[in-house]
């Protein structure tokens, strides 16, 4: 008798932990949905923006904005806006269902704020608020959530704030998102590269990085030269 219920409690003790693990498991599943094998990544010395991976459903990063020197194909300009000091900023790699939490520091010397640019994730609060505002110096932390059913693609990040949006990502403030899934798995034996094309022109002969679009605006338009009060010569 006593042998049998000690067998019998055994098997009870296997049978819970079999459902705990199951449930765990379950859970786990449900909380991020990740490529089954994420293709490598090619590695030939072409320059890529460093690459951050959310990891069991969660990635906590910082991103710090400045405006300093930046290095492209062998030249430095100054002037540029870069996050963590890299032209574009770091590749954030993250899964459906995934928490990310970004921590923000303006480090310019005017206010900014983070737009998540396609990402399924609520606008409100401390999440992808575009009216949120951030003076220089001062710090933000930004939550996000992604749904379980987030298409997965490429994506980016960049200053959303209202009378300061173009000139930011126009000096270089931009970063690439990307989503893991769909294809991933389906050609998981061929490689992929991260490239970020950036309309920011870099001509200037002192080494400045030029917006070019915003140039082109104050050629065209006198208004935005600051000669707004400007009068036609008499006749």
């Amino acid at each position: 008798m006593v042998a049998w219920r000690r067998a019998l409690s055994a098997a009870i003790l296997l049978l819970g932990a079999f459902a705990v693990s199951t449930l765990a498991t379950a859970r786990g599943a449900d909380r991020s949905r990740c490529a089954k094998s994420f293709p490598r990544v090619i590695d030939d010395g072409f320059p890529q923006p460093p690459m951050r991976f959310s990891k069991d459903g969660k990635l906590h990063t910082k991103l710090r904005m400045t405006k300093g020197a930046a290095t492209v194909n062998g030249r430095t300009y100054t002037g540029a806006g870069t996050y963590e000091g890299t032209y574009p900023g770091p590749t954030l790699v993250l899964c459906a269902g995934d928490e990310v939490t970004v921590d923000l520091t303006n480090g310019l010397d005017e206010p900014t704020n983070l737009h998540v640019h396609g990402l399924h994730v609520s606008p409100s609060d401390d999440h992808d608020n575009v009216f949120l505002s951030i003076p220089p110096g001062k710090k933000q932390t930004y939550r996000y959530k992604l749904p379980l059913d987030h298409d997965p693609g490429a994506f980016w990040y960049h200053p959303h704030l209202h009378h300061h949006v173009s000139a930011q990502i126009f000096s270089g403030l931009s970063g690439a998102i990307v989503v893991q899934g769909g294809l991933d798995d389906t050609l998981a034996d061929v490689p992929q590269r991260t490239m970020m094309i950036q309309s920011t022109e870099l001509c200037d002969p002192s080494g400045h990085s030029v917006p070019f679009a915003l140039t082109a605006l104050s050629a065209s338009d006198p208004q935005s030269s600051g000669s707004e009060h400007a009068t036609s010569p008499a006749s």
